[in-house]
């Protein structure tokens, strides 16, 4: 990237977001936003067919065949392929544009302001040159899903492919924006359906030992309603490391990240839940409606901070593990 493209060229410690006007997102993203040295490019259909020709679900496929004889093998494929085209992202630059020119202005509208860390900004940048990145930040507000993905876009870092709750999916339009801004979309519980493992984890291992795009998961797997830390749920963490025990990566970097809100706009919902009421099921008819009194309100700051120094799991793991692409060893380039 040149340094005159650069957003963060003249920024101090801190990167303040401020209100993107339309022709300028037709600028972006900036030139030059970097790659994964070893990621082969390929497109969303591409890599959904890169999933379904893995061993993982070829494997998966051949043992639902033998478990069940009135089955066919095409049959079971097809299942295959309905799972991971319900579960794949479809990241599109225009419906990436949009989607920044209205949340932006959302944004800036809810909040007085938005700054973020321009050294962590720096190191995401930098890391995803190098090895796979998974983003790892803190889950507030419904409003987590979409903050890096914007602050990525105009600061000209690699935007992410953002693991979501299938709940989004079936929202009308809400679903399929989301998936175009590079959600991708897993089951709250799969019970015992193993093709449906299979698919989702050699879809996660791909994203990740391929480099295709950072990927962002919360690791406490649902919205803290008292704004403290919830216990880590590693069942999605273990799958996007997996790539690295199994030497089809030589490093993957942890970026923890905290996205901190001087009011919440879900607060009154919180409340209501932790007196017992349900929680109400998300639906864009509810979205818009809440969308219309949240705007009416200022809700002070938001803050986000990137570690600046990675967790690399190859250092964590004691340098054991050897093998994979960019290593020195074995099966290194």
């Amino acid at each position: 990237m040149q340094d005159k493209d650069d957003p963060l060229r003249k920024c101090g410690d801190t990167f303040t977001l401020l209100p993107v006007t339309a022709w300028q997102l037709m600028s972006l993203p900036v030139p030059g936003v970097p790659l994964y040295r070893h990621c082969v490019p390929r497109t969303p259909v591409q890599l959904k067919q890169h999933v379904l020709d893995s061993p993982l679900v070829r494997e998966a496929v051949a043992a639902s065949v033998a478990a069940a004889p009135d089955m066919t093998l095409e049959a079971v494929q097809r299942d295959a392929s309905v799972i991971v085209e319900a579960m794949g992202h479809a990241m599109s630059l225009p419906s990436l544009r949009l989607t920044a020119f209205m949340l932006g202005k959302a944004l800036h509208r809810i909040y007085k302001d938005i700054v973020i860390n321009t050294a962590g900004l720096r190191a995401v940048r930098e890391a995803v040159k190098d090895r796979p990145v998974l983003l790892l930040p803190t889950h507030r507000s419904y409003m987590d899903f979409l903050v890096l993905s914007y602050v990525f876009f105009v600061a000209g870092v690699p935007l992410p492919a953002i693991a979501a709750g299938q709940d989004f999916q079936s929202m009308a339009v809400v679903g399929t924006l989301l998936r175009q801004c590079g959600a991708f979309f897993m089951r709250r519980s799969a019970g015992k359906d193993k093709l449906y493992w299979a698919v989702f984890s050699a879809y996660v291992q791909a994203l990740v030992s391929n480099g295709d795009a950072p990927v962002e998961f919360f690791v406490e797997g649902t919205r803290s309603r008292t704004g403290k830390s919830l216990p880590p749920k590693t069942g999605l963490l273990s799958l996007a490391l997996r790539p690295y025990f199994e030497r089809t990566a030589a490093d993957v970097a942890l970026f923890p990240i905290a996205i901190s809100y001087h009011e919440r706009m879900e607060a009154h919902l919180y409340v209501s839940e932790m007196l017992g009421q349900p929680k109400p099921k998300e639906s864009t008819t509810k979205l818009l409606s809440g969308a219309l009194a949240v705007v009416r309100h200022n809700h002070g700051r938001l803050r986000v901070h990137i570690d600046e120094t990675p967790i690399s799991i190859h250092t964590e793991a004691g340098g054991g593990i050897h093998g994979g692409a960019g290593c020195t060893g074995g099966g290194g380039g």
